[in-house]
């Protein structure tokens, strides 16, 4: 499915050219128990925190080329983050 994903976003210019099964592998990595207990118990990150964080990461952190601010979320990622409108401002 994040593989589908990240092939996607390539093929429409929404990201740049990435190794997409390395990367569908390191995204899935984030989502280790072992690394989410650590992050709850000896960070004392809160449940929000981590899902904010992994949402950017998921969503926008692999689709920035060459580190540029992204200036729209496509349709489907607003959804995702909640946001009441497809396309949104860099800084909102």
């Amino acid at each position: 499915m994040i593989e589908g994903l990240l092939t996607e976003a390539v093929a429409q210019g929404e990201m740049p050219t990435l190794d997409v099964e390395y990367t569908a592998i390191a995204l899935m990595a984030t989502l280790n128990p072992m690394v989410y207990r650590m992050q709850r118990r000896d960070l004392g990150y809160s449940q929000d925190r981590i899902l904010q964080g992994l949402r950017r990461l998921f969503l926008i952190g692999v689709g920035t080329p060459s580190g540029a601010a992204p200036t729209a979320l496509s349709p489907t990622a607003a959804d995702a983050l909640g946001e009441e409108s497809a396309v949104r401002s860099a800084g909102g």
